[in-house]
């Protein structure tokens, strides 16, 4: 893979079977996604049903420095996993929870929503989308 010798290791993690590729000529710990602390840099990974396959196409140098992106309003919160695990699902069954109140108003056709209506179909869609996200990579949280 990418002119690199490989070596193969495998995982389960999140509730799927993984097979990961790294190469152990390239000292870098670390690979796509929660994949790392393997002896190299892993280069492919992906689960036993191929539904998720993470490969890497390219390796560059680049004569400048990465510049991260600017994130507003950032605030690290600390949970445990299973408080993370009852939260993600939370979300996936009212996804509109968080939203606060929204005031009535009138859209630029000058009919009138009401707040809850508006909410109503901000969740409406919010479902839909989440309806079609079937094939989570942890989908032990799915459960």
């Amino acid at each position: 893979m990418l002119d690199h010798k490989v070596q193969k290791a495998t995982t389960e993690y999140g509730g799927r079977k993984w097979s990961v590729w790294f190469a152990a000529d390239i000292s870098i710990q670390d690979g796509p996604y929660k994949f790392k602390s393997l002896p190299g840099l892993i280069l492919k990974v992906e689960d036993e049903k191929q539904n998720h396959i993470f490969e890497l196409k390219g390796i560059q140098n680049s004569e400048t420095a990465f510049i991260y992106p600017d994130v507003k309003n950032y605030r690290e919160v600390n949970i445990t996993f299973p408080q993370y695990a009852k939260a993600y699902q939370n979300y996936r069954k009212n996804p509109a929870s968080l939203i606060g109140r929204i005031p009535d108003q009138r859209n630029a056709d000058g009919k009138f929503r009401t707040g809850t209506e508006i909410i109503r179909e901000i969740e409406k869609n919010l479902l839909e989308r989440i309806s079609r996200d079937n094939n989570i990579i942890e989908i032990d949280l799915l459960k």
